[in-house]
């Protein structure tokens, strides 16, 4: 490849070992060992005001992850199942988002990678519900970009986890290659 690719995770789980974190970690991991930076952010570790309008300016909090989104190639979601749906920290921090599109579409061209932790059904449900907001930013999403768990699995299905996680990497790596330095609309062309 012609550049090192940089993907960024955003972890969403309040617990920085848990089975969400546990499966991030070994995403990233598998992108590492296929040449990526990568860099895990812990949102349980960031003081995150909670969002209510985006006329306000953006906290220094938030300012301070922004920059590592703007470097990022790409960015692998994980969260835990709350209720059918996505942790209200992760609804928060996709909620701050906006503040990227309304400053120039700044997701647009950056590839996503999601993954959802949780003990019932729902984790696809959780997938979906970020899915829409993130490709309306104009983020992509390759084939196979979306591990789904649930912890009360057959020993059938941990398998089928194993075998998704190394793809989940490798295809985000693919796609960020096949599109870097690209723009798909908003953004004007270089």
């Amino acid at each position: 490849m012609d550049s090192q690719i940089t993907i960024l995770g955003i972890n969403a789980s309040p617990f920085i070992n848990g089975n969400c974190s546990k499966l991030i970690k070994k995403v990233l991991r598998e992108a590492e060992i296929c040449g990526a930076n990568v860099e895990l952010l812990n949102l349980s570790q960031k003081d995150i005001p909670f969002f209510d309008n985006w006329n306000k300016k953006p906290s220094k909090v938030f300012i301070n992850i922004q920059k590592k989104i703007e470097v990022a190639d790409a960015i692998i979601f994980a969260t835990p199942v709350h209720w059918h749906n996505v942790s209200a920290r992760m609804k928060n921090f996709i909620d701050h988002l906006t503040y990227l599109e309304l400053g120039g579409w700044k997701l647009e061209g950056k590839v996503a990678g999601f993954i959802a932790v949780g003990d019932t059904d729902g984790a696809l449900k959780a997938i979906l519900d970020m899915v829409g907001p993130l490709n309306h930013m104009g983020m992509m999403i390759p084939p196979y970009a979306m591990l789904f768990q649930n912890t009360n699995l057959r020993k059938s299905e941990k398998n089928w986890v194993k075998k998704d996680i190394p793809l989940l990497a490798k295809n985000v790596m693919r796609m960020v290659y096949l599109t870097k330095q690209k723009t798909w609309g908003y953004q004007k062309d270089i």
